[in-house]
Formats: C-alpha cells, sequence, structure tokens
C-alpha cells in the first residue's frame, strides 16, 4: 500500500505515468489538495497497521515536498511499520540533516527508493542534490531506473552503488502509458529489443555482487528461456505479473495503480474495512486486464494461463483493446 503524501513534483521526467495524479507546480489546481493532511495521514496508516500491511511506501510527486516530510517518515517508523520512500533524492538540504538525525536506528525499517536518471539528461544540481543524500544516508538508498527507450543506458548504476556504497541492489521499472493517456514508453512489442540491455546491467551488478529485482509489467517472452536462466543466476528477481498496487492518494482517494488511475476514481479508503478488500476490489475490477495480455500471441500462451505471466502492464493490455 502507497500513500501520496503530496502531488508536487520537482522533475518532470519524460516518462512519468503518474501524470493525472500530480501537480508539476504550475497551471490550475488539482482538485485534490497538493499535500496530505497530517490527520489524513494518520487515518492511511492506521488502515494499513490494521490491516498488517507490513510496509508503507510514501510516494509523490515528490514526497519529501511534504511540508512535515521528516515528520510523517518518524512518526511511520514510530508506530513499528516499514516505511518505503518512492524519491528522486532531489530534497531541501535541512530535510537530509534532520532524517539522517532521526533515523540513526532505524536499520532495515527505512528503505529509500530513489529514482535515478541517465547523468545525460539529469542537470548537475539535480545529481549534487543526489549526492548529498547518498553521502548522508547511504546506507538506506536503494537505486530505482525506470526503462522508457528500448536501448536503456543503464551501466552507470552499479558504479554510482559502488562509489557511495548503496544498498546492493537496482530496482528496475518499465515506464508504463497511462491507460487512456500519453507518456513515454516502450510498446511492449518492442520490450525483446530491451532484454540485451538487461542482460548486460545483470552481469556487470553480478561482478559487484549487486542484485536487481523486477517491478511489475515485465513479459517473459522478452527473453529467452537461456537468459532467464543467466538472469535467475546473476541474482536478479524475474518477476513478469501484474496486479492492484493499491495507492492512496492526498484526499484518502484510492486507486489500484498510477497507469489505471484514469479508469477508476470515486473509491475512497473509507469505504473498505481492511487491505484485502480493498485489493480484492480492484483484482475484480481489472481481473480481464490482469489476465488478457497485451499481444496476440499471449492468447495461446500457457505462461499466462499459469499465471506466470499477465503479458504486459494492465495499461497496455487496456490501450490494445481500446486503440
Amino acid at each position: 500500500m502507497n500513500v501520496l503524501v503530496t502531488s508536487n513534483c520537482n522533475r518532470r521526467c519524460p516518462y512519468c505515468f503518474a501524470a493525472s495524479r500530480i501537480s508539476f507546480g504550475d497551471g490550475p489546481p488539482r482538485p485534490a489538495p497538493r499535500v496530505i493532511s497530517r490527520d489524513d495521514f494518520r487515518e492511511a496508516l492506521a488502515f494499513a497497521k490494521r490491516g498488517g500491511v507490513p510496509v508503507l511506501g510514501m510516494l509523490g510527486g515528490e514526497p519529501s515536498l511534504h511540508p512535515e516530510f521528516v515528520d510523517l517518515v518518524q512518526e511511520v517508523l514510530q508506530e513499528g511499520v516499514e516505511v518505503k520512500v518512492f524519491t528522486n533524492g532531489i530534497w531541501r538540504e535541512g530535510d537530509v540533516e534532520r532524517l539522517s538525525e532521526r533515523v540513526k536506528d532505524a536499520g532495515p525499517r527505512l528503505r529509500l527508493v530513489v529514482n535515478t536518471n541517465h547523468p545525460d539528461i539529469t542537470p548537475e544540481r539535480e545529481q549534487q542534490a543526489q549526492r548529498r543524500l547518498f553521502r548522508a544516508l547511504g546506507r538506506f538508498c536503494t537505486l530505482s531506473y525506470n526503462i522508457y527507450q528500448a536501448e536503456p543506458a543503464m551501466l552507470f548504476l552499479p558504479d554510482l552503488i559502488l562509489e557511495y556504497g548503496l544498498v546492493r541492489h537496482v530496482r528496475l521499472g518499465l515506464a508504463q502509458p497511462l491507460a487512456d493517456g500519453e507518456s513515454s514508453h516502450v510498446p511492449v512489442e518492442d520490450y525483446s529489443r530491451v532484454a540485451p540491455h538487461i542482460l548486460d546491467l545483470a552481469r556487470r551488478c553480478d561482478e559487484s555482487d549487486i542484485t536487481l529485482g523486477f517491478d511489475c509489467g515485465f513479459t517473459l517472452c522478452m527473453f529467452t528461456p537461456e537468459e532467464v536462466g543467466q538472469l535467475q543466476l546473476a541474482g536478479c528477481a524475474v518477476r513478469a505479473t501484474c496486479g492492484p498496487a493499491v495507492d492512496v492518494g492526498t484526499d484518502l482517494s484510492v486507486w489500484a495503480c498510477f497507469p489505471l488511475a484514469t479508469l477508476d476514481r470515486g473509491a475512497r479508503l473509507s469505504e473498505f474495512p481492511d487491505m484485502r478488500s480493498l485489493t480484492t476490489y480492484f483484482d475484480e475490477r481489472f481481473r480481464r486486464l490482469y489476465r488478457t495480455g497485451a499481444m496476440e500471441k499471449c492468447v495461446d500462451c500457457r505462461h499466462l494461463r499459469r499465471g506466470q505471466c499477465s503479458g504486459g502492464c494492465a495499461a497496455h493490455v487496456y490501450r490494445s483493446v481500446n486503440p
């Protein structure tokens, strides 16, 4: 379960698929508040605890732009819940110092998943801000990279991990389209073009004892059986399924995930007694999208039939039947 603590963002990534729910600080304000109130955040946290959610994700926009960001992180930890902050690492300098002071004993209960773009498209000031975060809180930082081009340049990631002593793991995501909107992404039919670059990264990481993990939306058929074996041996957790992540908005509205956010408006956290009922609601609502596959060859695919692969992100499936 993830809580959107602010819809403000201080970056404009070309592949952003959260645009339907966030604001870049210009234009008309969104109907929902741009930052979550302390009371609503506590309500979401209480819901997570009541449902036995082991890890609470904090999302944005950029979550560090919430005026009480450090206090929110500390409150989750004090409630005995692990917290995973999905951030771009471009924080206010004072917040880096304050959080560093307050989480000295947090250990693995705090994870900072830092979305990292290639240096060629990252302004120097943003790189400096990330390096400041890495120097102070590197032991909590896991690098994240969203693939939005068929030939991604990702080999800088292990070097960054080794330079700053970051967590020896890389989270790989595929930039997904909005179900009924536009953002930069690789068409699902072209995923096999991405595969060699993932293999190159896996080999480079394996040399330094760094593992890889896949977020949702990958497909098994983008790799050969031999490549799947190579990834497993290199410590890569190959994942090719899709399902509700469950995101909570600043107004305590809920949606299955950002790519499907525009298809489901109006559901609210207060309408559900616990996390299981909330997940079941979205799983049933989007069942056909999760179990159809985005390509023609998915129709007869035994891996999809057995639940080993979802045939791509549900947003790709939606777009394939609603061109």
